[in-house]
C-alpha cells in the first residue's frame, strides 16, 4: 500500500491513501515511520493527512455519551464531516434538468467520511431519497444533523460522471450545538500541535486550518 501512494496511476495513489484512512489509531506510529523515510513530495502530503486522520479518530464520537442508557441530544452533534457548495448539476448530460448536489470541498480528517468520499464528490441523495430542488446551502446541515452519530447512510454520489453509492458512518462533536465552533476550533489545535510534533527535522508537511463551517 505504501509503495503505492508513489504510483504513476492517480486514482492507485487515491486508492491506496483511502485504504491507509481505514486503519484503526492504533496503526499511527507505523504510519509516523513511514513518514519519516518517505521522500516524494506527494506521498509526503498524503502520509501527513492519514497521520492527522487516525491521530483525530478516537476525538470523533461514533455515538451520543449517554448515562445509564439513556442518550443526551445536547451532548453531541451530528457531523458528516464535510465542507460542502450546493451546485444544480446534471446526472446525465442529456438530462434537460439539472438537480441540486452537494459537492464535497474539504474532506475532515477523523470522521469515517475521510474513508469514503473524494474532494469533487456531488452527494445527490441519503439512504435513497433525493434533496428537494430547492436545496440551498443553508439546509443541508439540517438534513445531515437528523442522523444520529454511528448511524450508517448510503450517500448517493457523482464521481467522475458515474453515479456511486458509498456507505457512510455519521460522526459527532461533543457538546451542545451552540458550542460547536468551540469543539472544531479545539480539534483544528489539537491536529496543529500534533503535525508541528511531525515536523522535527522536516519542514515540508502540510499545515491543518480546514475552512469552517464543517456539516
Amino acid at each position: 500500500t505504501l509503495a503505492s501512494l508513489r504510483s504513476p496511476s492517480a486514482p492507485d495513489r487515491e486508492a491506496a491513501t483511502q485504504k491507509l484512512m481505514c486503519l484503526p489509531p492504533r496503526r499511527l506510529e507505523d504510519i509516523t515511520n513511514a513518514l519519516a523515510r518517505e521522500t516524494d513530495p506527494e506521498a509526503i502530503a498524503r502520509l501527513a493527512n492519514v497521520a492527522v486522520h487516525l491521530y483525530l479518530k478516537p476525538r470523533t464520537l461514533l455515538s451520543r455519551p449517554s448515562l445509564l442508557g439513556v442518550w443526551y441530544q445536547q451532548d453531541a452533534v451530528s457531523l458528516l464531516g464535510i465542507t460542502f457548495e450546493v451546485q444544480q448539476v446534471k446526472l446525465h448530460p442529456s438530462d434537460r434538468d439539472a438537480i441540486p448536489m452537494a459537492a464535497v470541498v474539504t474532506i475532515e480528517p477523523g470522521f469515517p467520511v475521510a474513508q469514503a468520499l473524494f474532494v469533487g464528490d456531488r452527494i445527490f441523495a441519503i439512504n435513497g431519497v433525493r434533496f428537494e430542488p430547492d436545496l440551498v446551502q443553508s439546509s443541508f446541515p439540517t438534513i445531515i444533523r437528523q442522523f444520529s452519530p454511528g448511524e450508517l447512510l448510503t450517500l448517493s454520489i457523482l464521481r467522475d460522471g458515474k453515479m456511486v453509492d458509498v456507505p457512510v458512518q455519521m460522526g459527532a462533536l461533543p457538546g451542545a450545538a451552540a458550542y460547536l465552533q468551540m469543539a472544531i476550533d479545539a480539534r483544528k489545535a489539537a491536529a496543529r500541535d500534533f503535525l508541528q510534533t511531525l515536523k522535527t527535522g522536516r519542514k515540508d508537511l502540510p499545515s491543518f486550518a480546514p475552512p469552517d463551517p464543517l456539516d
